[in-house]
């Protein structure tokens, strides 16, 4: 039999199943690569990364399977994050151990819908549970954590060896500057929940609040504590949230307290350093600091200081005694490892060695100035918390804090080739080079400006003065998802530390986790402003959110690529606020801010349109459909919106080109004409109005502000172009877009400095490349 008759009997076939609605799988693969970023050997490191599947691709998340460059198959552990209307996965998360050799980048393969038979692991995590708690056992070491009165371990065991003091004043410890002591452990009605149970990685998630020895309570609380099979260490992610009734709380200090067994032998405080390898041991209790002068990288590193509170120093710059960001305490038979997470970034921060105890200072006491935690803020930390027997150096210690702060990302070609990215530039260096370095550049340049500080990290300053003058951006144009775009495109793990810290600081600073003043702002995103919050934002009185700078798509990547459900959760919660938004008469016409316009519609579309396509929720299209039904009343007769400026009535080509992108996503999602009709009559128009007769865009058309205006977010031009097939669309930026990315910065200072623009062009210069005109950048 011909080979065309085989693939004809097997597509009659599959077209018969389809038929009679049977769902049709087919067996597929892809690769992860990896690359071993600390200079040091791996064994059973954990990595994760969630896959997107098209519809009816995947329909038992158990047919994963993941092989190594050696082709043995791994074990893998796999969670379905969402689903298509059909039931199959949408997007799930793969989770293994494997090797990895110093500085190599290697291929794994991901297969899916193929017979995969169980295999006998080598060793699991095992949780059980008790009428008063759980125990996890790692194969490692077990741990037993009491249920009420959280203090993140009640007993760890290594070789049968305890590790911790029985009944030790353990958790985590808040104290005010008014002399106020508020602890995790005094909540009896903490609770705990087994979020994720093996057999390679288990979670244990806690939650309370703190309080003091009168009961009252401060600061809720979720630490996830994360256990892995066969290691004798875990990860602690603590997140605290200010719901306090007042608009801020002073925080004196913050700390983790971890009381040790009983010494057996002579006190070992132990840390290192990194660029000349060298211990450093001390025979008396000591602390790692650090403040707003260390800093991250090769050279960086925190003071280390004696008991005596005197710094300990090297001999000039090159070597300057900074510790690599970890301590040990031990007496020679049993220690304690502790490093905090990007703890220079993240500063101030401390972690102080005793005999019989290590305390993290999340926020150190010995600052000069408190902590003010505004309401409705939550920080996560998170912490490696790794027990072993005899000392530091035996233990491997440095090696495996050394591997921990530099954790393994992988990547894959499946999210461009699944689709699930849409229409994203390929990553063309060869083809395009001079655009790849652009793009590089551009990223660099704002990578320059990112914070650094317990609140500020994650986020960038924008540019300005007076009012202005001191705006956080609060991530404007959603650059975590700019960033993840970038990374996926190519793979540079710069991109993705970048896209994690950025969407951290997003779910914790800037999405508004409780409010007293205006309710409905509760689950939206805060717009830019001084300290991250600036009040009465856009005229909405006693708000600081505002939908015209709302965005979602970074919260869900980031869920969707990390398997953190926290992410996921946050998204939804951003659309539902808008559905509140809506209405509470946030986002319909009339405006009473200056600058208000089309954009008050245009993000909240897209936002309520991509949260829909995400779930399916009819709420989120009924949202989307209201919104469009307001711009039908407001779009003009020459097809732009206006925006206006006292009793003048403008246009501007940023507000266009805003609800262009949304009104694109939208019919994209929906397939609502509406949304098609309405983009063509405002495309044509800005095409047609609202430029200068030599091709660049005006600020706005008021004649005060008829400015050139080289930059916005580009999302929206290249839909004209797939809907009618005329170039016009695609060459009217095209000399703007070029001369931006020349600029190497993009040509934008101040908000959204990378994601204003890049959020739109990573999509345009697709079909650009698609009409043939895109040409490589001249040598610059």
């Amino acid at each position: 039999m011909s080979i065309h008759r085989v693939i004809g009997r097997v597509l009659s076939l599959t077209a018969m199943l389809l038929i009679f609605g049977v769902s049709v799988s087919f067996a597929g693969e892809t690769v992860i690569r990896l690359e071993e970023p600390s200079g040091l050997d791996r064994w059973g490191w954990p990595v994760g990364l969630g896959f997107p599947f098209r519809t009816g691709e995947l329909l038992d998340p158990a047919a994963i399977a993941v092989y190594a460059p050696s082709g043995e198959r791994l074990p893998v552990q796999v969670k379905t994050l969402s689903t298509w209307p059909d039931g199959s996965v949408r997007w799930a998360h793969v989770f293994f151990l494997t090797d990895l050799k110093a500085q190599r980048i290697e291929h794994w393969r991901l297969i899916w819908n193929e017979p995969v038979k169980s295999l006998r692991l080598a060793s699991t995590v095992k949780v059980s549970s008790g009428n008063d708690g759980l125990t996890v056992d790692t194969g490692a070491m077990r741990v037993y954590i009491r249920q009420g009165g959280f203090r993140l371990f009640d007993s760890v065991r290594v070789n049968g060896r305890e590790m911790l003091s029985p009944g030790g004043e353990n958790g985590f410890r808040i104290i005010t500057v008014g002399g106020g002591v508020y602890e995790s452990a005094r909540d009896g009605a903490s609770k705990l929940v087994v979020e994720e149970s093996g057999p390679l990685r288990a979670i244990i998630r806690a939650e309370g609040v703190h309080r003091d020895e009168s009961g009252n309570a401060l600061f809720d609380y979720i630490c996830r504590t994360v256990f892995y099979a066969g290691k004798p260490w875990c990860e602690a992610e603590y997140r605290f949230t200010n719901r306090d009734s007042a608009d801020s709380v002073e925080v004196a200090s913050l700390s983790l307290v971890t009381s040790l067994s009983a010494p057996s032998g002579a006190f070992r405080g132990t840390t290192s350093e990194y660029k000349i390898d060298k211990f450093w041991n001390f025979g008396h209790p000591f602390r790692i600091y650090s403040g707003e002068h260390d800093f991250f990288g090769v050279f960086g590193g925190a003071v280390m200081e004696r008991h005596d509170g005197t710094e300990v120093t090297g001999i000039g710059y090159e070597s300057e005694a900074r510790s690599r960001w970890w301590v040990d305490a031990s007496d020679g038979f049993r220690g304690l490892t502790v490093s905090i997470a990007e703890m220079s970034q993240n500063y101030p921060k401390a972690v102080r060695a005793f005999p019989d105890s290590v305390v993290v200072d999340l926020y150190p006491p010995s600052e000069k100035k408190p902590l003010i935690f505004r309401q409705g803020w939550a920080k996560k930390h998170t912490i490696l918390m790794a027990f072993h027997e005899g000392d530091a150096e035996s233990a491997g210690s440095r090696e495996l804090c050394f591997r921990w702060q530099s954790p393994v990302m992988p990547w894959s070609p499946r999210h461009m080739e699944s689709g699930a990215l849409g229409d994203l530039f390929p990553y063309s260096p060869h083809k395009y080079p001079l655009i790849e370095r652009a793009l590089r550049a551009a990223f660099v340049a704002y990578e320059s400006g990112v914070g650094r500080g317990m609140i500020d990290y994650g986020d960038s300053r924008g540019a300005g003065s007076g009012e202005r003058g001191s705006f956080m951006q609060n991530n404007a144009y959603d650059t975590p998802w700019v960033a993840w775009l970038m990374y996926l495109r190519t793979g540079e793990r710069r991109y993705w530390i970048r896209a994690l810290s950025a969407a951290l600081h997003t779910a914790d600073i800037d999405v508004v986790h409780h409010s007293t003043r205006t309710p409905v702002e509760t689950g939206g995103i805060r717009i830019h402003g001084p300290n991250h919050i600036q009040y009465n934002a856009e005229a909405i009185p006693g708000s600081s959110v505002a939908p015209n700078h709302e965005w979602l798509e970074g919260l869900l990547m980031t869920g969707h690529l990390t398997g953190d459900a926290r992410y996921l959760d946050l998204a939804r919660g951003v659309a539902d606020h808008l559905l509140r938004a809506i209405e509470a008469g946030w986002i319909a016409p009339v405006y009473n801010a200056k600058w208000n316009g089309a954009r008050n519609l245009g993000w909240p579309l897209l936002a309520l349109s991509v949260m829909y396509d995400e779930t399916g929720d009819e709420r989120y299209l009924e949202g989307a459909r209201k919104i469009l039904g307001d711009l039908e009343t407001i779009q003009m007769e020459n097809g732009s919106f206006p925006i206006t400026i006292g009793p003048y009535t403008a246009t501007a080509p940023l507000h266009n080109a805003i609800v262009m992108e949304a009104l694109g996503r939208c019919h994209a999602i929906t397939g609502d004409s509406r949304a098609k009709s309405m983009y063509l009559k405002c495309a044509d128009s800005t095409l047609r109005d609202l430029t200068f007769p030599d091709g660049e865009l005006m600020y706005i058309s008021h004649p005060d502000y008829r400015s050139g205006y080289t930059s916005m977010p580009w999302g929206g031009y290249h839909f004209g172009y797939v809907y009618t097939g005329d170039r016009k669309y695609v060459e009217f930026p095209y000399p703007l877009i070029m001369n931006q990315l020349r600029s190497r910065n993009l040509g934008v200072f101040g908000e959204g400095a990378l994601s204003y623009p890049l959020r739109g062009i990573l999509f345009y210069l697709t079909h650009a490349d698609r009409a043939g005109i895109l040409r490589d950048l001249p040598s610059f």
